[in-house]
């Protein structure tokens, strides 16, 4: 793993919209610290359809927290809330299957798994969380 460049932690009421703002912060503290990184519509997504879940399945009046880990060679985001439902999305479903069914849903956790580099979720003593990592290219100067 490469040195940590930045951290940063924040903290949100689960409410409709704030998606949006977690999108701003986050990738205005990447292109701050790591202005080559291409994949920022990419981010605007995962985070979005992250918080978005967590509004959806999350313990109604329980924060959001994102976590933005930057290292030399990666980064990682991290979006955690509490819930008491756990979601499963076998590593082999497509997008052809998902909309094949009577009430297509789990876009979202697809959309993870696809726009990043390595995607991880489950509980854990903080709650459920979604881990978002993406690896930088020629590493950060």
């Amino acid at each position: 793993m490469g040195q940590r460049l930045f951290r940063k932690e924040w903290s949100f009421h689960p409410d409709h919209g704030v998606e949006k703002l977690a999108m701003r912060l986050v990738t205005e503290s990447l292109q701050h610290t790591l202005p080559q990184e291409t994949r920022i519509d990419d981010v605007h997504t995962v985070i979005a359809e992250a918080c978005i879940n967590a509004i959806e399945h999350g313990h109604t009046g329980t924060p959001i927290t994102i976590r933005l880990h930057v290292y030399t060679d990666k980064f990682v985001i991290d979006v955690i809330n509490l819930t008491n439902r756990m979601v499963k999305l076998p590593s082999t479903e497509s997008a052809a299957h998902i909309w094949e069914k009577e009430q297509p849903r789990g876009w979202g956790l697809l959309f993870m798994r696809e726009l990043t580099d390595e995607f991880a979720y489950g509980g854990n003593d903080e709650g459920f969380f979604v881990k978002m990592t993406y690896y930088v290219e020629g590493g950060a100067s």
